[in-house]
């Protein structure tokens, strides 16, 4: 899971630095969306890496006892009924 999960954004960055890199971004509006999208594809990488490590964490210290299950968030119903499932189901917040 976490390796397709960093696969998309990995992939994406680096699609728009070679575009940027060969000149194909030609004119601002180009460039400037090219940024956009790199950065929050960036920003999606670092979300994803902080809840392996949280993950990790938790791995590392077997006897933590869950202490409520989040609610599901209601704006994913749609998703959730296309997919079967989104991202953050099932997870757990834990005491530490």
């Amino acid at each position: 899971m976490p390796r397709m999960s960093l696969r998309t954004p990995l992939t994406t960055v680096l699609g728009y630095a070679e575009l940027h890199r060969r000149g194909a971004l030609a004119g601002t509006d180009a460039q400037d969306d090219a940024w956009s999208r790199t950065e929050a594809e960036a920003a999606r990488m670092r979300r994803l890496v902080e809840d392996m490590l949280t993950l990790a964490k938790y791995d590392a210290e077997p006897d933590l006892e869950p202490a409520r299950r989040v609610p599901r968030d209601p704006r994913h119903r749609d998703r959730r009924e296309r997919h079967g499932r989104v991202p953050g189901d099932g997870v757990h917040v834990w005491r530490g």
